[in-house]
């Protein structure tokens, strides 16, 4: 049976459509029936949807007759008497709406192309408007909300269509779909973007203009924050430029006036004396919900902030983790503020002398979430006026009052009103105004926490059939305490909390909860979910959105889950001793055997390793291509290392070893050299253990590598000799001119040019013995670069020639990139100087198609040197004002070189 609501009601047999019913009310049986998915539907909710407040005196004996006539149609069996109601057994896949739903949850966690496919069939499901022509109160208000879904489902396939470069096929639908709702902000903030990513700026911001006509004329009100930036966006044409890290604030968000009184005050002042940074703490005990504030407050006043938002969980109290280091941190604002990773410096204060000369000027509102202590803090305040920063902790940080001016701003528990109205939002006035004393006895219970009040009221919510004394007493009888969260604050047990929702989780549902505790990264996506309890992704994003209805989980974005600290220890407590070790196996190999295809997507040249089949039950997760790739290493950034470490202090060499070799390329784009220090060194200790000598050559000389890009030069060499020792004895020779490479590199940072030419050659010859193409390419290149630093630019070219002409035979874009930028120099020096532009010009396209900024400010300012000497100081001056403009961005540590030579220019 399939049965059709996205649309006028409609049930289909073996694909033939069954007539309509002889009366209409029958319909409207079978749509509350449906709407709820594979659900018992008590009698008093059926009479309720069918008749309303005024139902008939024999409404029972009516149901029952259209019940019994919907049976004959979909058969006895399917459709069931259960406790006290109907039963209408569905499978989820032949319910459009239910359908709906979950490709819309499949969609939250594709890659982009995937992504818009999947919505397109999703939004493909609608026939009209959902329950078209059935009568009544509920049906009329059920047709609103799915209407409403659809608009939701709408604008975001505008979005993905827009993103992989199909705006105009989204500009029609947009445009009626803002006559049918002409109020609603999202649908005119995707038609903007799509105009503007079409080319058609100017239509754009009439959507804009019309919008805020309409908004003032039907509601008094102006733009909303999205709308507002939008429309900024397009004003600045920075959309891209612009960093918006906020996370997503709490669906329903309640209380908290007084609190919210005296941010808007701190920011009022900062309007009215904008000296210095200002810096608000957030204090609280764990669960009170300084999180949920901290990012409801951001959100409702981030237009104030026109360069933007950055946000950090600084994970100070999580139990799986130690507080992320400022360094890192520094390292990832940087990042969201364009900055290369090869311009990012090595160390603390000159990762924070950067940062603060980028926000100098600037006005940026920054999230410092979960702060451990002050001196976490400290490196990530701005030096400058105009932005704001927030911290939320459990720590007050007097020093931070003291010594920064900190406002502090106090969390305490929740008022009996405010845990009142929450419960209220969550569950309906009516359902709280049937059982007020029960309510008293949850709020009492849950000792006016707002994380426990959010757990209970999202279970009482899930489970409409029990009454709130029936949930009362459940908490009374199962408290306990959390080991390790004990306060001398007057709160219920959260274990209890925690543990009346979980244990109305289904099996599969409840197993997945326990098991994500195991996960040590910020975030859980769903392919990672379904490893861990191997089933199918779709299983188990089902799942993770159940989890995120009952709270105990929170999707932080589509199709990343997170967990909050108290409940990743309650999981903790729950998982057995039989079920953690081969759910840890599964998830180390999901991230192994995906890492292994990311990386081979980053870079296809690089010589294979061979990989043991993953466990059964895992299911890599396979990146689209080369943008595809970094993301899912960088989703995956914080649970990579402590997966490395977890394996080797397990004993599961093997993985550990092979898995940090797959972060290898990742790790060089984004510049995380002193955890890949950590990490090859466990890698290291791990292919000792194994006693595999050509495992542990290639580790020792990956963790070279990352000691030399540190500036460690002499443990980088002694690790890269003993690789090569290794490699000599192993009989690799493509592995020994690795391990040159490397030492080249070493003797080259130490300025001695002649030892680097020496190892670049030795590397030659090895790669050519051992018939590695990719490698004979980067030698010679090598080669060819440090003959022309030598002054021997004749000797030089031949084998950069050689270089290019294998490198685009092998496909290998970035290489070539490299080799025309080193053609571009030679060239020049010999007196060449429009093949010199030539070469420049080509390794420019290629930088730019790649996405590769340093690599195409590096190019420009070559270029501008070629013009210079050839005389054409107007074609010298333009290239280097566009080198400047990207420089400016991307490191503007390194803009006054090139600033000095258009003053001398000019």
């Amino acid at each position: 049976m399939e049965f059709r609501i996205l649309g006028p009601v409609e049930v289909y047999a073996d694909g033939q459509a069954l007539g309509p019913p002889t009366r209409p009310q029958q319909n409207v049986v079978l749509a509350a029936l449906l709407v709820d998915g594979d659900r018992p539907v008590p009698v008093d909710r059926l009479i309720d949807r069918v008749w309303g407040d005024d139902p008939p005196a024999q409404a029972r004996r009516t149901l029952h007759t259209h019940v019994t006539r919907i049976r004959r149609q979909v058969g006895a069996v399917a459709l069931t008497r259960h406790d006290g109601g109907y039963h209408l057994r569905a499978d989820p896949e032949k319910v459009d709406l239910h359908h709906f739903h979950r490709i819309m949850a499949r969609a939250a966690g594709a890659p982009p192309r995937e992504r818009a496919e999947l919505l397109r069939r999703a939004v493909a499901l609608w026939r009209g408007d959902a329950l078209a022509g059935l009568p009544g109160e509920w049906a009329a208000r059920t047709r609103e909300r799915l209407g409403l879904a659809l608009v939701d489902a709408t604008v975001e396939l505008a979005r993905a269509e827009t993103a992989i470069g199909r705006p105009a096929v989204v500009i029609d639908p947009l445009t009626r779909l803002i006559d049918e709702y002409p109020l609603l902000e999202a649908p005119v903030v995707a038609l903007m973007r799509a105009l503007a990513a079409a080319g058609r700026t100017a239509e754009a911001l009439e959507q804009f203009a019309a919008a805020r006509r309409r908004l003032a004329a039907e509601l008094g009100a102006d733009p909303g924050a999205e709308l507002t930036t939008a429309h900024r966006e397009l004003l600045r044409g920075t959309a891209a430029d612009v960093p918006a890290q906020l996370p997503a604030t709490v669906p329903g968000f309640t209380g908290r006036a007084a609190e919210i009184e005296r941010l808007d005050e701190i920011l009022a002042q900062l309007d009215r004396e904008p000296i210095g940074v200002t810096v608000v703490v957030l204090s609280g005990m764990p669960g009170v919900g300084k999180t949920a504030l901290a990012a409801y407050w951001a959100h409702r006043v981030r237009d104030r902030f026109p360069d933007g938002q950055l946000y950090v969980n600084l994970r100070g109290f999580d139990p799986a983790a130690d507080p992320t280091p400022p360094a890192e941190v520094v390292r990832g604002f940087l990042e969201a503020l364009r900055v290369p990773a090869e311009r990012i410096p090595a160390g603390l204060d000159a990762r924070t002398a950067l940062y603060r000369g980028l926000l100098s000027g600037r006005q940026m509102l920054i999230l410092l979430d979960n702060a451990a202590s002050a001196d976490q803090v400290r490196p990530l305040l701005p030096g400058g006026a105009g932005c704001l920063v927030v911290v939320t902790s459990r720590h007050r940080f007097p020093g931070l009052v003291v010594t920064e001016g900190a406002q502090p701003v106090p969390v305490g528990l929740f008022t009996e009103a405010e845990a009142v109205q929450l419960m209220a939002a969550r569950l309906g006035r009516r359902r709280l105004a049937a059982e007020l004393p029960a309510v008293r006895d949850i709020i009492e219970q849950c000792g006016r926490l707002p994380l426990a009040l959010a757990v209970t009221a999202a279970h009482a919510a899930l489970q409409p059939s029990t009454t709130l004394a029936g949930l009362a007493a459940e908490l009374r009888a199962a408290r306990g305490g959390l080991t390790g969260f004990a306060t001398d604050d007057p709160i219920a047990d959260l274990r209890s909390v925690f543990s009346s929702s979980y244990r109305a989780l289904d099996v599969g549902t409840a197993a997945l909860f326990r098991l994500a505790g195991l996960h040590p990264g910020a975030d859980l996506g769903v392919a990672a979910a379904a490893s861990l309890t191997a089933t199918r992704p779709e299983t188990a994003g089902r799942r993770l959105a159940e989890l995120a209805r009952a709270h105990l989980v929170s999707e932080a974005r589509p199709g990343r889950y997170v967990l909050h600290d108290l409940l990743r220890a309650y999981a903790r407590e729950l998982i057995g001793a039989a079920e953690r070790a081969p759910a840890l196996t599964r998830l180390l190999d999901h991230h192994l055997h995906s890492a292994y295809r990311a990386d081979r997507l980053l870079r296809p040249n690089r010589d294979p390793i061979a990989l043991p089949p993953p466990a059964d039950g895992v299911c890599p997760e396979p990146a689209a291509d080369h943008a595809g790739a970094l993301a899912w290493f960088d989703a995956e950034r914080t649970a990579l290392p402590a997966l490395v470490a977890f394996a080797a202090e397990s004993g599961r060499d093997r993985q550990a070893w092979q898995l940090a070799w797959a972060m290898a390329n990742f790790v060089h784009r984004r510049g995380y050299w002193h955890d890949w220090v950590t990490v090859q060194r466990a890698a290291v200790t791990a292919t000792g253990r194994l006693g595999d000598r050509a495992a542990r050559a290639h580790a020792l000389r990956l963790l070279g590598i990352a000691l030399l890009r540190l500036g460690r030069l002499d443990e980088a060499r002694e690790q890269l000799e003993l690789a090569r020792e290794g490699f000599a004895e192993l009989g690799d020779p493509a592995g020994q001119a690795m391990a040159h490479r490397g030492l080249g590199r070493v003797a080259a940072r130490r300025d001695d040019r002649a030892e680097a030419l020496r190892q670049a050659r030795l590397a030659l010859e090895l790669f050519t013995r051992a018939d590695s193409p990719s490698g004979r390419a980067s030698a010679e290149n090598a080669v060819g670069w440090m003959l022309a630093e030598l002054g021997e630019h004749d000797e030089a070219l031949p084998h950069c020639t050689r270089a290019l002409a294998l490198q685009e035979q092998l496909g290998d874009a970035f290489g070539q990139a490299n080799t025309l930028d080193s053609l571009g120099l030679i060239h020049q020096r010999r007196g060449d100087f429009p093949l010199a532009v030539e070469c420049c010009e080509r390794s420019l396209a290629l930088s730019r198609r790649l996405g590769d900024r340093h690599g195409e400010a590096d190019t420009l300012d070559r270029l501008g040197d070629v013009h210079r000497t050839a005389g054409d100081q107007a074609a010298a001056h333009r290239t280097w004002q566009l080198a400047l403009e990207i420089v400016e961005t991307v490191n503007p540590a390194d803009a006054s070189r090139i600033r000095a030579k258009l003053q001398t220019e000019a």
